[in-house]
């Protein structure tokens, strides 16, 4: 059975869209704070324990980072967790009395852990990520076609599979990375989830709350952690920034902007990701990330308004620019009112990307697209200028002070993706819960869905009714909106 099912094949644009260089330009160049490497060893992910040099495969240097993260170790304040030892005896007692909750594969420690990768668009990326962290291998990939992913495969010296019931049943890997398009994101970690295997799943991890559902009701049944790929949450400078909000540095945050503008390549525009029924869409593919990350710098969205009109390109089923106002239930007190000016029509020097410099492959600008206002004065990102008011006195006649918050001073470039992928590792052996969450991917997704419904019904939506809705989804049962396949 394939990992693509044929009924929901969508084409695909080339790699060439996302990197117009030869399969060189996917070795990222990638500056850390401290050093730039000029080689690295990595083992041969088909069991061979000689090292490949990379240098060697293209001739010349292949920088990669250097700091790697350290996920904190599970909490001991969570007294009504069962341990591994008795959370093993406990599954074991079930599969005698016919109530298996997960395959009883013990995690790998203290060697190297083997992970599957699904997808080699990021998933490519995610696949060096893998090899840059030390202690990982790659157990195999699958693709829909592997001639156009042989020379990927062959960097990689990973076996290439097209199911991933092939994949899972056959190379055992320890997790699996599910980097496929939105509309297959749910179904393949599913089937992952139902073998017991840990899944890395990419953003936005489904197409709709609904299949998000599904996808809890089996990690649950089958006692499988599942982290969703918001890799923001793993960046430094976001790291600094929700410490300042939390400090209230200015205090309370009460109004911010959040600016995401680009201009996209043409070439972008011919694939699935202009197809809504395969959950394509600047929306889906870019304005997740805006969403999930001030949710998690403030907290939940309450209400969202959809002020202006998509507009469209003529060819395609999806919308390109929006204006968005969303209410959030601040975490440190009162409500913020959150502006997003948001598309991918439009070349400007804003947006996340080119502005916290975290990805070589974006030419980099000294901008902020991120303005935060609170009562006590206004703090930008990543800059981390504040301005502030001095003294007793306090009114427009009188002058701001400027400063940089001491966390932002000196942040140089890292990878939050190789971050996230020792975390996931981390996940994998138990030392830790998975940090982005399945319930935090369906808030994301259900304030999407209430932003469509803002837009279509002209009026602000409260993005709590579609996470209602779903729990009240029969497990087991195909809600509605999703084909059954």
């Amino acid at each position: 059975m394939s990992a693509f099912p044929t009924s929901a094949i969508h084409q695909r644009a080339t790699m060439a869209s996302l990197c117009a260089s030869p399969l060189e330009g996917f070795v990222r160049d990638r500056t850390t704070r401290s050093t730039k490497l000029r080689r690295v060893e990595i083992a041969r992910s088909l069991g061979s324990r000689k090292p490949v040099m990379l240098d060697k495969l293209f001739g010349g240097a292949v920088p990669v980072d250097s700091d790697h993260c350290n996920p904190q170790a599970r909490s001991n304040k969570n007294p009504g967790r069962m341990s591994n030892g008795e959370e093993l005896g406990a599954m074991a007692v079930s599969a005698i009395l016919g109530e298996e909750k997960r395959n009883l594969r013990e995690p790998r420690r203290n060697e190297t852990l083997r992970i599957g990768i699904v997808g080699l668009g990021h998933g490519f990326v995610m696949a060096q990520e893998v090899l840059a962290t030390g202690r990982a291998s790659l157990a195999g990939l699958c693709v829909k076609d592997p001639s156009k992913n042989a020379r990927k495969a062959e960097y990689l010296r990973a076996p290439v599979y097209t199911s991933i019931d092939v994949l899972v049943d056959k190379t055992k890997p320890d997790g699996v990375i599910v980097a496929a398009s939105t509309d297959h994101l749910a179904q393949i970690a599913e089937r992952c989830i139902e073998r017991g295997v840990p899944v890395l799943l990419e953003k936005p991890a489904a197409r709709n709350v609904a299949e998000i559902g599904r996808l809890q009701s089996a990690a649950k049944l089958r006692r499988t952690p599942v982290l969703v790929g918001y890799h923001r949450r793993f960046s430094d400078q976001i790291g600094w920034l929700k410490s300042a909000i939390d400090k209230k540095v200015v205090g309370s945050i009460s109004r911010a902007v959040a600016l995401w503008l680009v201009r996209k390549p043409d070439e972008y525009f011919d694939s699935w990701r202009v197809q809504a029924s395969a959950g394509g869409g600047t929306i889906m593919i870019n304005m997740v990330h805006e969403i999930d990350t001030f949710q998690h710098l403030l907290g939940p969205i309450r209400e969202v308004s959809a002020v202006g009109q998509e507009t469209k390109l003529a060819d395609d089923e999806v919308g390109h620019s929006y204006t968005i106002t969303a209410t959030i239930e601040n975490r440190t007190g009162g409500v913020c009112h959150v502006t997003f000016i948001h598309s991918d029509l439009t070349p400007s020097p804003f947006s996340y990307e080119s502005n916290a410099a975290e990805n070589s492959v974006f030419p980099r600008y000294p901008k902020d697209c991120y303005l935060l206002f609170g009562e006590g004065g206004a703090i930008s990102f990543p800059s981390g200028q504040i301005w502030s008011t001095s003294g007793s006195r306090k009114g427009w006649t009188q002058r701001l002070e400027s400063s940089i918050y001491p966390g932002a001073a000196g942040n140089g470039l890292h990878n939050p993706l190789l971050q996230e992928v020792e975390h996931f590792l981390s996940v994998i052996e138990g030392k830790c819960d998975p940090k982005v969450t399945l319930e935090d991917a369906a808030s994301t997704l259900s304030v999407i869905q209430a932003i469509r419904d803002s837009m279509s019904l002209g009026r602000p939506v409260d993005p709590k009714a579609y996470l209602d809705s779903t729990k009240r989804t029969r497990i087991g049962a195909v809600p509605p909106g999703v084909t059954a396949t």
